[in-house]
């Protein structure tokens, strides 16, 4: 039976808003000069150097279970669950470690498309009398409320496309319809970013609340059923809610385990409220609508208004995105990356790179201090030993073998057997110690007076030393 052709029409509203908002955003692009039309980009160097560490895992050359490319040695499991774990990040199989820029700034706007995609399905079931125009202006400017940009788009994004779906869940649950809509929309959406899919668990439930006391304001005439009408739904939200974290368990258990997970929280919480408060305001912005459409003419021209400052409030995107501009680099360099791999074949023993970049995104073993969700304990450590951004003794200490830099280093000397490249050379530090070595517990218990007026670096070699050992005095000599 062929389908009345405003249906069919309906149907198609969603897949042309998701292209409206990408060629939205690739013309935004072109104009800032943002990968892929110009060097610009919207990531900021942890995103970039996340991706390239995603695309090694993708293809074998590191790992998610063990990892010595970050701090000193850790799993990267934290690392999936907080940023790598959607679908969408398979694109980076597609590019070039040095591409990641590219790889980013086409995520963000596949995101976003998608974003006002699941806007518009949930425009379409929540308020079927709507023109499929009227639809799809709000869904585009959902999809262009550049949310995820302002705050930080590789973590929101992926619960902004996917919070229209958890909120029809909740429709559903109030209509007296099953729950597994919901729990799946929050499973998904905890798999695929945690943090994301809590904070989609919160906003379920702070829309369950507001949809079940609008519905009971406009039946007040009516008597009150308790267990139908309230216990139910609730008895529902909360096996939606249940199901849903049990089927992000996978990930968002050992994520909340690890040190590094409760850092990420207090990271993202602000954030993260902010992204939930707005996008649902505006979802609540659309049922006033469909209020106030229903009324009088004087109620037509009072939304129409309303969608015009919601139109007028996007000229903001353009300027707060070229504002995240500021923050860019190129994170993967194709001369470093040839360097290592040339030192690679030069000597394939077991040793830490300093190298200028991220350490992850290369795939080498560094005592990388960077800010990656690294392990609160490690990052102590490494604080405690590299006061300054480079120490030759703690490089010592901790394994750094050979380091990558385009100045003379005091003391060393660039590794004959690699040739420069663009003024960039590999240096050997001659008095690298092992990954492990044995030291005496004797030396380190008859040790315990060293004095406390010692810094750090200084007190773990007194103490492998078995006597006073001043660090920063040897060095300034």
């Amino acid at each position: 039976m062929e389908q009345p052709k405003a249906n069919r029409r309906g149907r198609a509203v969603a897949p042309l808003c998701g292209l409206i908002t990408v060629a939205a955003v690739l013309a935004m692009y072109a104009a800032l000069g943002c990968a892929p039309f110009g060097d610009g980009s919207l990531a900021d160097t942890r995103a970039l150097s996340l991706l390239a560490y995603y695309k090694d895992v993708l293809t074998g050359a590191n790992s998610f279970n063990f990892t010595w490319s970050r701090g000193l040695g850790s799993s990267g499991i934290d690392l999936l669950a907080a940023w790598l774990a959607s679908p969408f990040t398979l694109l980076a199989l597609l590019f070039e470690k040095s591409q990641m820029e590219t790889c980013y700034d086409l995520l963000v706007a596949l995101k976003l498309g998608a974003a006002a995609c699941t806007c518009s399905w949930y425009l379409r079931r929540r308020f079927p009398e709507w023109q499929p125009a009227a639809m799809g202006s709000l869904a585009v400017c959902y999809g262009l409320m550049g949310l995820g940009l302002a705050e930080n788009g590789a973590v929101l994004l992926d619960g902004t496309y996917l919070l229209p779906l958890v909120l029809l869940g909740v429709c559903r649950i109030l209509s007296g319809g099953t729950c597994a809509p919901l729990a799946f929309a929050l499973g998904v959406s905890t798999l695929f970013q945690w943090f994301g899919g809590c904070v989609c668990c919160v906003a379920a439930a702070a829309a369950f609340a507001v949809m079940w006391t609008v519905r009971r304001v406009r039946n007040l005439h009516e008597p009150f059923r308790p267990v139908p009408e309230l216990w139910a739904p609730l008895a529902q939200l909360g096996l939606s809610l249940l199901l849903g974290l049990g089927l992000g368990m996978a990930l968002l258990w050992p994520t909340l385990c690890s040190a590094s997970g409760t850092s990420a929280c207090r990271e993202w919480i602000p954030a993260a409220l902010r992204w939930m408060l707005i996008a649902l305001l505006f979802f609540g912005g659309t049922g006033t609508a469909r209020y106030f459409i229903a009324r009088e003419t004087s109620g037509k021209r009072l939304i129409q208004g309303l969608l015009g400052i919601l139109l007028a409030a996007l000229v903001v995107w353009a300027p707060v995105t070229a504002a995240r501009m500021d923050r860019n680099g190129q994170t993967v360099s194709q001369t470093e990356e040839a360097l290592l791999r040339s030192l690679a074949a030069f000597d394939n023993s077991l040793y830490r790179v300093a190298v200028p970049g991220s350490a992850l995104a290369y795939g080498v073993a560094s005592a990388d201090v960077g800010d990656v969700f690294t392990d609160t304990t490690q990052k102590a450590l490494l604080a405690d030993l590299y006061r300054d951004d480079s120490d030759p003794a703690a490089d010592a200490l901790l394994g750094v073998k050979y380091i990558l830099s385009d100045t003379d280093i005091p003391g060393m000397s660039p590794v004959s057997g690699i040739e420069d490249a663009d003024g960039l050379a590999v240096y050997e530090n001659p008095d690298s110690l092992p990954l492990a070595f044995a030291y005496s517990t004797y030396a380190w218990q008859e040790a315990e007076d060293i004095r406390d007026d010692l810094d750090p670096l200084s007190q773990v070699y007194s103490r492998l030393c078995g006597e006073t050992v001043s660090i920063s005095t040897q060095t300034s000599a």
